[in-house]
């Protein structure tokens, strides 16, 4: 028990981490000065962040679209892996994780929907957090990504049959989706926020009996075996800490990707 206390604090602080080193990695879009005793550091992180796992994914996206010459917007997106002004090249693998991602949501959706006859995959879901919380988390840890590649999407965007090749009509639906996508987070942390708060009214409520209180409390135990992910190094009860966090971590990430893309020489957005 104090072992798994543990092990879920090192979870959270790790998390935390990660999306600190994110907003460092960055640093350079927002012609942040590195100091020259960090210098090393920084230049290993930049390095690290355009590691691709997937060898020769640029290829892959030109083989599968076709090719379009795309300089990148700046000499500092450059440096941090964003080559071209196309969605789809400048997610690189991770594209194809999304895409994988956006099946497994609906084979979820199906599975709850047909969830008499899928009953025993819903269990084995549930009980491994494969269900709602891998899908969450990873758009929750990737929106910082996706928020910056649909902007700069955005800013090469280009209409009609007359363009170069089918990739840039194709990064321009996927730039399009990037950003509901987005909007869809929103909505979906205002769901959750909703039914969390609804359960954790019943630890407050005084009037309720013990077994009352019982019965909230395993309905909070499910919801945290569902969404989980979403109170990541946060204190359960408190509802309100968890919806202000992703709600600001969302919109410093929308704008800041407005800022370094469209702002980018406009001193006072930095």
């Amino acid at each position: 028990m104090i072992l798994s206390y543990f092990v879920k604090g090192a979870m959270a602080q790790l998390m935390s981490l990660l999306g600190f080193l994110i907003i460092m990695t960055h640093m350079p879009l927002i012609n942040a000065k590195v100091p020259a005793s960090a210098s090393g550091f920084f230049t290993a992180l930049f390095e690290a962040a355009k590691w691709d796992p997937i060898p020769y994914v640029d290829d892959v996206f030109e083989f599968i679209f076709g090719y379009v010459e795309s300089s990148p917007l700046s000499t500092n997106f450059e440096s941090l892996g964003y080559e071209t002004t196309l969605v789809t090249n400048n997610l690189g693998s991770l594209y194809f994780l999304l895409f994988f991602q956006y099946i497994w949501f609906f084979v979820v959706i199906l599975a709850t929907v047909l969830s008499k006859r899928c009953n025993r995959f819903n269990n084995y879901l549930e009980r491994k957090n494969y269900k709602w919380n891998y899908f969450v988390g990873s758009l929750i840890n990737n929106y910082f990504v996706i928020a910056i590649t649909a902007t700069i999407g955005i800013s090469n965007i280009k209409f009609g049959f007359n363009t170069p090749s089918v990739a840039l009509n194709i990064s321009n639906y996927f730039c399009a989706f990037h950003l509901s996508l987005c909007l869809f987070m929103f909505i979906l942390i205002t769901l959750l926020f909703i039914k969390s708060k609804a359960i954790s009214n019943g630890f407050k409520n005084k009037q309720l009996t013990d077994e009352q209180r019982f019965e909230y409390f395993m309905k909070l135990k499910t919801f945290d075996n569902k969404f989980g992910v979403v109170f990541e190094g946060m204190k359960v009860k408190n509802v309100n800490l968890v919806f202000g966090y992703h709600y600001v971590q969302m919109i410093r990430a929308v704008l800041m990707s407005i800022s370094v893309v469209f702002m980018n020489k406009v001193l006072i957005a930095q």
